[in-house]
């Protein structure tokens, strides 16, 4: 009896002429022939190609938004604005900043806010960790993760928090959370495969990357109304098309927001400059969430229909010290560990 022909799913997927002049268009900020962007552009066709993507519409020619750019005098507004600290987190950086604390001490400040507790719950339970059984307490979170982790654990739950008081409509918070979860799996694999430890830290990072869009949604909601209105598939990577229109962007902002909030520096600096990378050999954790965020961005899982990709940082990918094919093994634990872990959050 012959072999029956292979199964479609298994097929290589054949780009038309059409793919790839779009494909093309996304990656005209990068530098092709690059050995790593080229890995990642056919990645990316891969990727895009099997979930069935569908090439989003050319917008109706129309009148462009105008944004009068911000002074610095505006952005210090905007700092001053930025949300504060909640409650619940202010105390618990006082409760670690004792000399003597226990993992009950720090339990019982997370348990007065029962949207935090959930949402430590939900990650700790979610594919993330792993744990063989389940964590009921928060108590036994901390046991488990440990204190320090808590807290910067703590800091997605407190923006969580605050997109429920943004207008409705700025940003879709399903796409914002699965992008961040998603540049937090890359960038902690990434961190891993170049052979570094404490990867927790780098999918934090991850997660809070993108929080300056919810702290620009918070302190000026027609801004960011505007830029909604500029952004195009014709437009610019994200953060260039901020700059244009206001004179900074949302990495800087979402730095200003985690320093106002005293989180870790390093946390701090990987969201400060997870786009335009400076001495990533002081601070990798900045060089590997901005590789995670292009390879992120590149497979089309963003809040807005596939964006071009930003420049890519030689620089920054240097530093951590990776092979070209080591954007494939990434790849391959993304797509392993992404639905579970954003399942686990939702439910």
């Amino acid at each position: 009896m012959e072999a029956a022909p292979p199964a479609q799913a298994d097929m290589p997927l054949q780009p038309t002429e059409n793919d790839i002049a779009f494909f093309d268009h996304r990656f005209r900020f990068t530098e092709r022939g690059n050995p790593v962007v080229e890995t990642l552009y056919a990645l990316a066709s891969e990727w895009l190609l099997r979930e069935g993507y569908e090439r989003p519409r050319a917008s109706a020619p129309g009148e462009a938004a105008l944004v009068a750019k911000l002074d610095p005098l505006d952005v210090v507004q905007l700092e001053v604005r930025l949300p504060p600290l909640p409650a619940v987190m202010l105390e618990l950086q006082n409760v670690l900043q004792r000399r003597n604390f226990s993992a009950d001490d720090v339990s019982r400040v997370i348990a007065k806010d029962p949207g935090l507790t959930a949402w430590l719950l939900k990650l700790v339970n979610s594919p993330y960790y792993g744990f063989s059984a389940r964590i009921s307490t928060i108590s036994r979170a901390v046991a488990l993760v440990g204190t320090r982790q808590i807290q910067t654990l703590a800091t997605g739950g407190a923006l969580n928090s605050l997109a429920v008081l943004l207008p409705k409509g700025l940003i879709n918070m399903k796409l914002f959370w699965r992008h961040s979860v998603a540049v937090g799996i890359a960038a902690q694999e990434l961190w891993r495969l170049s052979g570094r430890s404490d990867g927790e830290q780098l999918f934090v990072s991850g997660i809070l990357h993108d929080c300056g869009h919810l702290a620009l949604a918070y302190a000026a909601p027609n801004v960011m109304t505007a830029i909604n209105k500029n952004h195009t598939g014709e437009s610019e990577p994200n953060y260039l098309l901020e700059r244009k229109l206001i004179d900074f962007d949302h990495a800087r902002l979402g730095g200003m927001l985690l320093h106002r909030w005293n989180m870790p520096l390093p946390l701090v600096i990987a969201v400060l400059r997870h786009h335009q990378v400076e001495e990533p050999t002081r601070y990798p954790e900045a060089a590997a969430v901005h590789i995670a965020d292009a390879m992120v961005t590149a497979f089309g899982i963003t809040t807005r229909p596939y964006p071009p990709l930003p420049p890519i940082s030689m620089e920054a990918w240097n530093v951590l010290g990776l092979a070209p094919a080591s954007l494939g093994e990434a790849s391959n634990f993304l797509r392993t560990k992404l639905d579970d872990i954003c399942t686990a959050l939702r439910a």
